[in-house]
């Protein structure tokens, strides 16, 4: 890369490494096997990283894994205790105790760059103020602007957030990151002279991909669900912001609608309509989605990655006429509904019931898809931005 790590704050605890990598740090609330989109981003990114040459420390919290310390794939994980109850609300914001505190410092002071995943949580709060008080470069990578949640408290807690750390979080920032045209919009409106710079999501081509011969049958077998059948797909959180109630909500004839995520909800009823397949590897979440005909997409206020996951497996997709999903820019690939139940029933209806509307749709999404990045060149571009925040940083250091 032709950049060395910046000039030491005393004793970093760097390990020998390649001339010209960095030791970068990456904090995100929370990280696999915990399941959600920023997770999948965060491990994609923390191992490409690693990959390339670069010791890679991830602080998060202990949400669907062990506290404690481990490697995996080369990045070193240290997961914390928190309380993470408030996810049953719909709200993903783990508390976390004390021991953030000091290992926010530690992760602050021995970086060189610090990766931090969105401005919304506590993790990212503390290490941002570590690497302010250290003066340690640090990019943010957002991935939603202001979430359109049921609750007046929750809208009322995040628009507080803004105006206050989340804001000091940004303005502190080498460099912010948004996913999406929209979300950078969002980003500038509310912090004028935000150091901002699109880098959207990438795809991995390998795993998600159009099914082969005998694929579909194979997996319809494999996790029973209906070798004769329209399947209509839903993949994430059980949350108000994912669209999950108005999607179980929208059975109807011709279809049966299948869940990845979770278990089945206590307040949605058993249904032969409705099929829940549990959490699923990121490997069998790519083969569900060869096996199903079209995936839905019911999120507000976000523009998740599993659409574009879906176009590439060969899904039909429709989705939620929002303007953080049209941001994808995935234009007449996909369907878009203001959705409800009552409107997606309709529309799932029509097009399982017309003949060839479900691959005609899914062809134009294939044309779409070719489009979408892959992560190599995600890297490529985050690299140059870590980079360059470190060498800012020694000029900075250099200067005095």
């Amino acid at each position: 890369m032709g950049v060395s790590p910046r000039p030491s704050k005393g004793d970093r605890g760097l390990t020998a490494r390649p001339t010209g990598s960095l030791r970068i740090g990456v904090v995100a609330h929370f990280y696999p096997p915990h399941v959600g989109g920023l997770e999948v981003v965060a491990k994609q990114v923390a191992t490409g990283l690693a990959t390339r040459g670069h010791r890679v420390d991830v602080l998060t919290s202990a949400g669907g894994g062990q506290p404690g310390t481990t490697v995996e794939h080369g990045v070193h994980v240290t997961r914390l205790r928190a309380f993470d109850g408030l996810e049953r609300h719909g709200v993903p914001f783990p508390v976390f105790g004390p021991t953030l505190l000091w290992r926010a410092w530690t992760l602050a002071r021995r970086s060189d760059v610090v990766h931090v995943h969105d401005m919304l949580y506590l993790s990212s709060w503390v290490v941002a103020l570590a690497c302010r008080l250290l003066r340690t470069p640090y990019v943010v990578t957002q991935h939603v602007g202001m979430v359109e949640h049921p609750s007046r408290v929750v809208r009322l807690v995040q628009a507080l957030v803004l105006r206050t750390v989340g804001s000091l979080v940004l303005r502190g920032a080498a460099s912010v990151l948004p996913i999406s045209p929209t979300i950078e919009a969002w980003t500038r409106e509310k912090l004028p002279g935000a150091r901002t710079r699109v880098l959207r999501n990438g795809i991995d081509r390998a795993l998600f991909r159009r099914a082969e011969a005998g694929d579909r049958a194979a997996t319809r077998r494999r996790f029973g669900l209906p070798e004769g059948e329209h399947l209509v797909l839903f993949v994430g959180r059980f949350v108000p912001k994912k669209g999950f109630d108005v999607v179980a909500a929208a059975a109807g004839e011709g279809y049966r609608v299948v869940f990845v995520g979770g278990d089945r909800p206590a307040h949605v009823a058993e249904s032969p309509d409705r099929i829940f397949l549990g959490a699923l590897s990121s490997e069998d979440v790519a083969a569900i989605y060869r096996a199903c005909d079209v995936f839905v997409c019911a999120s507000v206020g976000e523009g998740p990655m599993t659409p574009m996951e879906a176009l590439l497996s060969g899904c039909a997709v429709v989705v939620n006429k929002d303007p953080a999903m049209r941001a994808l820019g995935l234009g007449d690939g996909v369907l878009e509904i203001a959705m409800t139940a009552e409107s997606l029933r309709e529309c799932l209806v029509t097009l399982v019931g017309r003949p060839g509307a479900v691959r005609e749709l899914a062809s134009r999404g294939r044309r779409v898809a070719d489009e979408v990045p892959t992560w190599v060149q995600h890297l490529d571009e985050l690299e140059t931005v870590l980079v360059a925040a470190v060498g800012g940083a020694a000029d900075v250091t250099s200067n005095g």
